[in-house]
């Protein structure tokens, strides 16, 4: 999985390759283990966007968890302020 930008303003992307169509959930998790905001979102076969509005969560380090079958990816970022 690869995320950009990184710091994060706003709107989080992440790319992510699957080797099958698969749901998933996905997390953002902040330091203290709490789940800040959460989605669903189906994987295709390949490389797949996925863009999640960070909206008004605070500055901070973060964690992006993508969950599905055989899928099991975390990702550290950063959200910075304006």
């Amino acid at each position: 999985m690869t995320i950009f930008p990184n710091p994060v303003y706003r709107e989080l992307k992440a790319q992510v390759l699957s080797n099958t169509v698969k749901p998933t959930i996905w997390r953002i998790i902040d330091n203290t283990g709490r789940t800040v905001r959460s989605g669903n979102s189906i994987l295709s076969k390949g490389v797949n966007a996925l863009s999640i509005n960070l909206g008004p969560l605070a500055v901070g380090t973060y964690y992006l968890k993508i969950t599905g079958t055989d899928m099991d990816l975390n990702s550290r970022f950063v959200i910075a302020g304006n």
